[in-house]
């Protein structure tokens, strides 16, 4: 069975980017610019990952964060979070606690697919017991 993927960023290019290379490995891959939109998806597909930037408009990633960790349907889906370098140092370690990896711009294909990868072969269930 295909591993399902949100990809949330309110860039078209990244997006677009993402999306051919996650397919390409084999992958069913959803794509948004919009985050509430995001969020409208996840509680209705079962996602196996969502890969989410943080810096976006209509709502900042750590917002769509906050309310899919709310959700039941939600709480334990594993989210890679996606932010520029100097962003990610200001996080705070509560902020952390709430996402299974990062990933910062730029990135590279290959570290992306890597951490892909590592984040769907987890059970949701026993990676986030603690949520």
């Amino acid at each position: 069975m295909e591993k399902k993927i949100l990809v949330v960023d309110d860039n078209i290019s990244i997006l677009s980017i993402i999306k051919h290379w996650l397919s390409r490995e084999g992958y069913e891959v959803d794509v948004t610019e919009h985050p509430r939109q995001a969020l409208d998806m996840a509680y209705q597909t079962p996602y196996d990952l969502i890969i989410l930037d943080i810096m976006m408009d209509e709502m900042n990633g750590f917002e769509v964060l906050d309310n899919l960790r709310a959700e039941e349907k939600t709480r334990n889906t594993r989210v890679m979070i996606f932010t520029a370098q100097s962003l990610y140092k200001n996080i705070t370690p509560t902020a952390k606690e709430k996402f299974d990896d990062f990933l910062t711009k730029p990135f590279q294909k290959d570290e992306l697919l890597e951490k892909v990868r590592n984040a769907v072969m987890v059970s949701p269930a026993c990676s986030q017991a603690t949520r």
